[in-house]
């Protein structure tokens, strides 16, 4: 452990490789859906019923992408985590919202009412 303690730690690049063909989607992907974006959308007006459309904008793209690289590289659920992290939809459940579908037909996210539960949407491929 001592001769590993002044490296510095491995990240996604270093396992994966520069020439992986997945990096510029990676890449684009913490580009428009950065947690600490995503999580300050949520926090702007906690009396809020609806979540910013901005933050449903992200949750849509990161679907979409996780959609697309199953799709398109055979992957499953837990090599998307490692590629990009968990996916917003669990993230806004933790946060407190729950993502929705409105009677218009429009994706929305509706804060959850303190001390009511909703079970996490597993997100695609999960059981």
């Amino acid at each position: 452990f001592d001769t590993l303690g002044g490296q510095p730690p491995l990240d996604r690049r270093d396992l994966l490789g520069e020439d992986n063909p997945l990096w510029p989607l990676i890449e684009r992907h913490e580009e428009r859906t950065g947690l600490e974006a995503f999580y300050q959308l949520l926090a702007e007006d906690p009396n809020r019923e609806q979540g910013p459309e901005k933050a449903v904008e992200m949750i849509l793209f990161d679907l979409h992408v996780r959609r697309f690289t199953a799709e398109r590289f055979q992957l499953d659920s837990g090599e998307m985590d490692f590629l990009f992290g968990r996916p917003l939809v669990i993230e806004a459940q933790a946060l407190g919202f729950s993502f929705q579908e409105s009677a218009d037909g429009f994706p929305v996210l509706i804060r959850i009412p303190k001390g009511a539960s909703e079970t996490p949407d597993p997100g695609p491929d999960r059981p």
